[in-house]
């Protein structure tokens, strides 16, 4: 009986050391499910972090080739069409310049009508002269005339005191008509200046109006931005304390798993039949 007592005994002790390394294998086996779940997280976070940030990059590359590109392409046009301005320019250049020396070549003389052309010239300078002298001469007898002759003189000075009174006369009323233009345009002047001015104040005012509703919209906008950054500020601090409490319990929970893992002892204790049956119950 003692035999088969101490057989049964060594049974029970194999089968709760089986037990008891089956089941710190589980634990084992859990935690590190856990945290290869955890680091494949973080891996595949950074990874679509990476993934986002090369994205962003190529995409700003690309634009900026774009960008540069079409610049490129405007400027080959621009130097182009350059080009064919400066063609054309040439050729109207040529162009004239065959006119030009067409005109030149058409339009000289030769030395005979040169000479025809100097003495016709001539002639006529001495016509003119002639007829110069002649009316000279023709004065000359006049005023000695005139000087002979007393009554006559006397009708002239009179003739000559009127037609002095008549332009003196003339001279008032011009002066008179354009004094009074000179009132009417001042007087007009003052009232567009009037005109001016008050539209002049109108529109500073408007403008004025304009300036302060502008500032408010402005700082409506600013506002705005401020309160949606100090939102989002919020709201990233709150979720990165979420983070770090799940990081933190997560890592609680682990800590807690490799502290009994290790607390747990790695050699069996003996011990008797009965107090197997009272851990079973």
């Amino acid at each position: 009986i003692n035999a088969e007592y101490m057989g049964i005994q060594i049974k029970l002790r194999e089968t709760e050391m089986a037990f008891r390394s089956d089941r710190h294998i589980q634990k084992r086996q859990v935690v590190e499910a856990k945290r290869q779940d955890f680091s494949q997280k973080i891996k595949a976070e950074f990874n679509m972090k990476s993934k986002a940030e090369w994205e962003n990059k190529t995409d700003v590359v690309i634009e900026e080739n774009t960008v540069r590109k079409k610049v490129e392409e405007l400027k080959r046009e621009h130097e182009a069409q350059l080009e064919q301005r400066r063609q054309k320019l040439v050729e109207m250049l040529t162009m004239e310049e065959k006119q030009y020396e067409q005109e030149f070549f058409s339009n000289l003389e030769t030395p005979e009508q040169v000479r025809e052309k100097m003495a016709k010239r001539l002639q006529e300078l001495r016509y003119k002269r002639e007829q110069d002298r002649k009316d000279e001469v023709e004065r000359r007898k006049e005023i000695q005339f005139r000087k002979g002759a007393d009554e006559l003189r006397k009708l002239d000075a009179k003739f000559m005191a009127t037609n002095t009174k008549l332009d003196q006369e003339q001279q008032m009323l011009e002066k008179l008509n354009r004094q009074e233009v000179e009132m009417q345009e001042e007087q007009l002047y003052s009232k567009l200046c009037e005109v001016d001015l008050a539209q002049k104040a109108k529109r500073e005012i408007e403008e004025k109006e304009a300036r302060k509703k502008q500032v408010e919209d402005r700082m409506k906008v600013l506002n705005w931005q401020k309160d949606t950054r100090e939102a989002q500020k919020i709201g990233e601090l709150r979720n990165d304390k979420k983070e770090k409490e799940m990081l933190k319990q997560q890592w609680g929970e682990e800590d807690k798993l490799s502290l009994i893992h290790i607390s747990e002892p790695t050699r069996p204790l003996y011990i008797s039949y009965a107090v197997f049956c009272l851990k079973k119950k």
